[in-house]
């Protein structure tokens, strides 16, 4: 378009007062028309057959979306520019939806990872650079909102309000003032790109399939060739296809690599779905279903020994080799496997295997190996004739750990069996090796104690009524209405950021050591308990690493099995002026090396010492820090300094207003300020040895111990005492016999003068504290507290025998009260 051609329109526009339009191609020689933009019925984007888009189609798209516009002729780079009044425009409530679930923390479980983060951003942008000149002004139609000046520049970037972008993604970011990941999300799934769907998969539904009346060659694939993530550029090295029993293309498992570095590799899955009567694979359009590989070979040949391998990439190599020396025509064994390994377990249908023997090839780690067991029960189930499991390393290329580097001894001796394909000149007779060298299930179990990957327990002992197989109806359990109660399993885990603070000497650090002893452990902590045991990342402040060390030494006393865990699962960072997680370059050095670690807790004790001046000022970069590790997977626990009077903490008010736990401690000062105290308390503060009292003011994750308090002591050289109160959710009625409802204060007061927690031990304690106001069977004890069936009996009996615990009920209908 002249300039001639401008000043008519602009002419024009003065003359009549009303707003002047036009078209033009740029080089496009069927562009879209008015008529067309109105009478095309608007559809989503995964439902349309993709185009590429250029840079002159991109204009188009950009043009036919403002209904006004003017050349910037200030900008004598711009190849187009336009203004859209905010009065025309709003972003439009499917954005809004999308914004508020994001605002909310609502973020994909599945981009918590950085990898999964940056590789998802790499789909949206592939995807949006196949839309078409229509579907791209119907996606910024949806996104700008209010004031909106775009500028396409001849270098091919985007500029929006006078800054220019790079990607989509980019600025989406800036037109809706969110983080990137945001942006991606709400692009996304605008676009029909869903996370979800991108990295696992779900299980079949019952519904009825579309059927596919063509020929798998007729498939077609949007699947892109290379994705560029966080400026690392993955390959689409290969594509193994599944089929379904029409011979068509049901799914596709896409494998891109860098080139460079072949470790450095991932797996995505593509799913089958329509798109104008036609089908398609692509990657996150679509919830893909789990399914077995070779699952049509199955039933084909149903006495087959199947061979199901958990690792993703050693299936794809062996698949290979299988079929190039057709493995099953000579051995009648069948390599298998599924997208996601172990982990896809839930959403796995297992009844292709009915029939077959199964030899399980698991991950040579501890959770895969002692996974296996569930995966035995499943197949057992669906059908499998026999079911065992070769445990021994396999490998490809030079993907072999250093034995030095491995400390666990099972861990060692299992690698120097390893087993290379690369190095495999017979496939059939490594096949045949597999199964004959698998171990049954049955001596399974035995294995696992053997080579010290599980303890040695004795068999759960079974309490039986042999005389009485049928019960009187007085002699079944109650039905209680009880509150789930809460563990720190709970509490503690990522979105779920948690802010203790307290006034000094109110045993701030002792309280974070022992909350960070039960996460390690899987032991109890102030009457909340850890089932399962986690890694834990400490970064001190201020104890120091000797200091430190000794305090872990005296809080474990009488807990001698604990100091392994501890050594194996606690991880400390020491004091150092250094260390500052405001600054980026710092912030971003500490969650790679907490990612590099597995760490799944983050405890950053204390915010004086590690991040000064969040609380002189704004805490967004604080809470930027614990977002980043919260998107890694990892909880954040936060301690902090509160006032001297000990009833708030000092900083700005988002310090709890941005965390989803808050728990106030108070120490001895503040609690003889307070005045009537009880005995035990009053004695604990004449007493050595930090006093708190522990309140939680804030609980997202258990609204139900909100507001509720303990006091706890810890004397000098010894581990915390109770002194008084319960932060666990006791019910408001305990029926028994049909006599009148106790009181929660009544129980509460007849346990406080009753019960001395002196001359209990860590676990019985842990038991002692699941009871009280409560009454369990056997097996809900030992799901909650986390002990083995014989040390559960143990701890049971003795409190039974010292009337701290009621056992009532007779054979299976055994349960315990807590008195």
């Amino acid at each position: 378009m002249n300039s001639c051609n401008i000043e008519q329109l602009i002419e024009r526009a003065v003359t009549t007062g009303n707003p002047v339009t036009v078209s033009d191609t740029f080089g496009v020689t069927d562009p879209i028309s008015e008529a067309s933009i109105i009478d095309v019925t608007p559809i989503k984007s995964t439902l349309s057959l993709p185009q590429s888009i250029s840079h002159s189609g991109l204009c188009d798209a950009l043009h036919n979306f403002g209904q006004t516009y003017a050349p910037d002729k200030s900008d004598r780079y711009a190849t187009n520019s336009w203004k859209v009044p905010s009065a025309q425009l709003k972003i439009s409530s499917e954005v809004k939806q999308l914004l508020q679930k994001c605002d909310s923390n609502n973020l994909p479980s599945d981009l918590f990872l950085p990898k999964n983060a940056g590789i998802y951003k790499a789909l949206v942008e592939d995807e949006f650079s196949k839309q078409s000149e229509y579907e791209c002004s119907q996606l910024f139609k949806k996104l700008a909102g209010g004031y909106c000046r775009i500028i396409l520049n001849r270098d091919g970037r985007i500029s929006w309000n006078g800054v220019k972008h790079n990607s989509i993604i980019s600025i989406v970011s800036a037109i809706l003032d969110r983080e990137p990941l945001v942006a991606a999300i709400v692009v996304g799934n605008l676009l029909g790109v869903t996370p979800e769907f991108c990295f696992r998969t779900f299980p079949v539904r019952g519904e009825c399939l579309s059927v596919v009346p063509m020929p798998y060659t007729a498939v077609q694939e949007y699947i892109p060739k290379r994705l560029t993530v966080e400026h690392q550029v993955y390959h689409l090295q290969d594509i193994e296809y599944l089929k379904d029993f029409r011979g068509s293309r049901e799914q596709a498992i896409c494998h891109y690599v860098d080139i460079a570095n072949p470790l450095d590799n991932f797996f995505l899955i593509a799913g089958r779905v329509e798109i104008n009567g036609k089908f398609a694979l692509k990657i996150g359009a679509t919830a893909v279903p789990a399914r077995l590989y070779s699952r049509v070979m199955m039933a084909q040949h149903g006495s087959a020994t199947v061979l199901l391998i958990h690792d993703m990439r050693i299936a794809k190599e062996f698949r290979a080799i299988a079929q190039e020396s057709r493995l099953l025509d000579h051995t009648n064994i069948i390599v298998s496997g599924c997208y996601g390994g172990a982990s896809a377990l839930p959403a796995l249908n297992l009844k292709d295997t009915a029939g077959h023997p199964a030899v399980i090839l698991p991950e040579p780690t501890a959770e895969g190996l002692t996974g296996v067991i569930e995966w035995a029960k499943r197949l057992t189930k669906a059908g499998a004739t026999s079911v065992s499991v070769y445990p021994r390393p396999i490998t490809v290329d030079a993907c072999l750990p250093l034995l030095s580097t491995i400390s666990a001894s099972w861990e060692r001796n299992l690698w120097e069996q390893v087993v290379c394909l690369d190095d495999i000149e017979l496939p059939s007779k490594f096949a045949r090796d597999v199964c004959a060298n698998s171990i049954p299930m049955s001596d399974y179990p035995k294995w696992l104690k053997s080579i010290g990957l599980i303890t040695n327990s004795t068999d759960d002992v079974r309490e039986l009524n042999e005389h009485n197989l049928f019960l009187s109806i007085n002699d079944l359990p109650d039905e209680l209405d009880q509150p789930n109660i809460p563990t720190w399993d709970d509490l503690i885990k990522p979105r779920y950021t948690t802010f203790i603070y307290g006034a000094s000497n109110a045993g701030k650090g002792w309280v974070a050591i022992e909350i960070t002893l039960a996460l390690v452990t899987g032991t109890g902590a102030f009457g909340l308990f850890a089932v399962s045991r986690r890694t834990v990342c400490y970064m001190d402040g201020e104890v120091g690493g000797e200091d430190f060390k000794k305090r872990c030494r005296q809080l474990l006393k009488g807990r001698a099995e604990a100091q392994e865990l501890i050594g194996k699962n606690l991880l400390v960072m020491p004091p150092s002026s250094d260390i500052n997680i405001l600054d980026d370059v710092c912030a971003k050095e500490i969650i790679l090396k907490l990612i590099e670690a597995k760490a799944s807790v983050l405890v950053i004790d204390n915010i004086f010492s590690l991040a000064p001046s969040a609380v002189n000022g704004s805490v967004n970069k604080l809470f930027s820090f614990i977002h980043k590790a919260e998107q890694a997977g990892i909880a954040v626990i936060v301690i902090h300094h509160s006032s001297k009077d000990g009833t708030t903490y000092k900083g700005p008010s988002e310090l709890t207003s941005l965390s989803q736990n808050v728990f106030r401690l108070e120490g001895r000062e503040q609690l003889v300020e307070m005045g009537d105290l009880s005995p035990e308390v009053e004695a604990a503060c004449n007493a050595g040895g930090p006093v708190s009292r522990m309140t939680v003011e804030k609980c997202k994750a258990a609204p139900l111990v909100e507001q509720k308090s303990a006091t706890y002591h810890l004397p000098v050289n010894g581990v915390w005492r109770w002194l008084e109160g319960s932060l666990i959710p006791t019910p408001s009625t305990l029926p028994e016999d049909g006599r009148d409802e106790l009181e929660v204060e009544d129980v509460a007061d007849a346990v406080g003068s009753r019960s001395e927690m002196d001359d209990l031990s860590p676990d019985e304690e842990k038991v002692f504290m699941a009871l009280l106001g409560h009454k369990y069977a056997r097996a809900d004890l030992e799901k909650l507290t986390g002990l083995k069936p014989d040390k559960l009996v143990r701890i049971l009996r003795k409190l039974t025998e010292h009337g701290r615990v009621k056992k009532e009920g007779t054979g299976k209908a055994t349960y315990y009260r807590g008195m």
